[in-house]
């Protein structure tokens, strides 16, 4: 057993499992036996928590997850670290963006994220490892083919006030767009506890996005856009955008700028009636003076309506109507009247 090494002890055990799967999880806490470190199918697990700051209380955290303090390949006064054949556990006693930089300074990838029960809402953590800082330096470090993404709570995917985490939160996207990545629902979950929300963690399989635009222009030169995106991408090249209130959420936890806005109550009863939100879009960028407007998803599956009332659109305003989906499938009815632009 290595006993006290102050380096970083992730560079001693990488080289036979760089390229491999990479389970790291923040902020795990206490296990309380209900989650097997070991049933992981990965080469390496790699939680972290700075709550335990005694030698029996670590190894306590340690075996809550399945790990064996009598069968230690290392340790040390901040981590404990088990081998099992070619498999490591490693628990690390310390700020998890310490133990991210140990990760990254190993040169190992992460191939599949946990951000569940961390403590951002009880305040025992100072910082949600779902925000959009942690998903942005984490994914970076999912190999080319993708990562699985496991969380029961974010601003991010699900888009409410974090610090409001003891409300029923909304029902999560099945595929969402984050930055240049993707992310669709899987059909693995975690569970930790019993109830609550903390009790249902849902997977999503992350991979890099292929942004795909398609144009339509009509006689007035007022010019459509279908872009499958994320409108908190382009916030900084829209005049005004017309959102739901989970939108307008995403935006404020991603976006540094956000235009003009108009905030719908009531998305899907409100925007149902393609034809009335499209005009109502359209009279609000004109008594505005907005000449580049984005929105969402509208319609319920209907779109029609919106070329018909856009091509009896003539006023000076907007020039141009972005609007932004997650869905891929979504617009199927009218995208043959568009010209596909590729990304």
């Amino acid at each position: 057993m290595v006993v006290g090494q102050e380096c970083n002890i992730l560079t001693k055990i990488s080289s036979p499992i760089t390229g491999s799967d990479v389970v790291f999880y923040p902020s795990a806490g206490h296990g309380g036996g209900k989650l097997d470190a070991w049933e992981f199918d990965a080469d390496l697990v790699i939680m972290a928590d700075k709550m335990p700051d005694q030698s029996d209380t670590m190894d306590d955290w340690f075996e809550s997850f399945g790990g064996d303090s009598d069968q230690l390949f290392a340790s040390s006064d901040n981590y404990r670290i088990e081998q099992r054949g070619d498999r490591y556990f490693c628990f690390f006693f310390g700020d998890n963006n310490e133990v991210f930089e140990k990760i990254r300074d190993a040169h190992l990838p992460i191939t599949t994220f946990i951000g569940i029960n961390d403590g951002c809402g009880e305040g025992g953590n100072y910082e949600c490892v779902n925000s959009q800082p942690w998903l942005h330096k984490v994914f970076k470090r999912f190999p080319t083919s993708g990562g699985r993404y496991i969380t029961d709570h974010s601003p991010v995917i699900y888009p409410v006030n974090h610090q409001h985490w003891h409300s029923h939160p909304p029902k999560p996207h099945r595929e969402f767009i984050f930055e240049d990545w993707n992310l669709k629902r899987g059909y693995g979950r975690l569970r930790r506890y019993s109830s609550g929300m903390y009790g249902r963690g849902l997977q999503y399989e992350v991979n890099r996005h292929n942004r795909s635009v398609w144009r339509w222009e009509n006689e007035t030169d007022v010019t459509v856009t279908l872009e499958h995106d994320n409108i908190a991408n382009y916030t900084e090249s829209l005049d005004g955008v017309v959102v739901s209130r989970r939108c307008k959420n995403q935006l404020d936890e991603l976006c540094e700028v956000i235009p003009q806005h108009q905030v719908i109550r009531g998305w899907h009863s409100g925007t149902e009636d393609e034809e009335y939100f499209t005009r109502h879009i359209l009279e609000w960028a004109e008594d505005n003076q907005l000449s580049t407007v984005g929105t969402i998803a509208y319609g319920q599956g209907e779109h029609e309506g919106i070329l018909t009332v856009l091509n009896s659109w003539a006023k000076a305003y907007p020039q141009r109507v972005k609007i932004f989906f997650f869905d891929e499938e979504d617009f199927q009815d009218i995208r043959s009247n568009f010209e596909y632009t590729g990304g």
